[in-house]
């Protein structure tokens, strides 16, 4: 987790010795572009975690590459398939956005963040500590745990990145850069580079 924090310490300052004028960017304003944006970032990046029982077939064909090719084939088709969730997601979000140079770390209003249809946001720490959270996911469908860092602007405040770290369980991960957009006076998500982080 350390290894993940001081790479993201990293890009971050790197983006604010590019220089776009982000001291000048009104807290509210970017406040009010991370709820809009957070449940689309989470949405793109979710990882649906529930078990899939392979085919005989899968397991024992011999060729490694085959083998590879016919389960993510079958793993797209399954997903499409089984009903979606009929509850509710539990995402655990953590409080403070990550703090670069003289930018200082700002905290997540919880109160402001609206719940969707599909998931359920609550801050991290209401949530026992270290690998104890991922015994919650047998008390209720609890699946993973966000953090992110603050969102650089450029100078139109048109454009934004904000780096984004996924936990959905003790051996899976993933972070990266979200890269957002304003069109038509809404926040979209342009790309997304993602790296295992498991």
């Amino acid at each position: 987790m350390r290894e993940i924090r001081n790479l993201l310490i990293f890009i971050l300052s790197s983006f604010h010795l590019v220089g776009c004028g982000q001291e000048n960017i009104d807290k509210k304003f970017e406040k009010n572009v991370f709820i809009e944006i957070l449940p689309k970032i989470v949405d793109s990046m979710f990882v649906d975690i529930r078990p899939i029982q392979l085919p005989k077939e899968i397991i024992s064909e011999k060729n490694i590459k085959l083998k590879r090719k016919k389960w993510k084939e079958y793993q797209t088709s399954y997903y499409k398939k089984i009903p979606k969730y009929n509850t509710e997601l539990t995402i655990a979000i953590v409080e403070n956005l990550e703090t670069f140079n003289n930018i200082p770390s700002a905290k997540v209003d919880f109160k402001k963040i609206q719940n969707t249809k599909k998931f359920i946001f609550k801050n991290r720490n209401e949530f026992p500590l270290n690998s104890e959270i991922w015994k919650e996911t047998l008390k209720y469908s609890f699946v993973g745990i966000f953090a992110f860092s603050r969102i650089q602007f450029d100078k139109e405040r048109v454009n934004g990145e904000i780096y984004v770290n996924y936990k959905c369980g003790s051996l899976c991960g993933k972070g990266g850069t979200v890269y957002i957009k304003k069109e038509s006076g809404k926040w979209k998500i342009e790309r997304i580079l993602i790296e295992d982080v498991s």
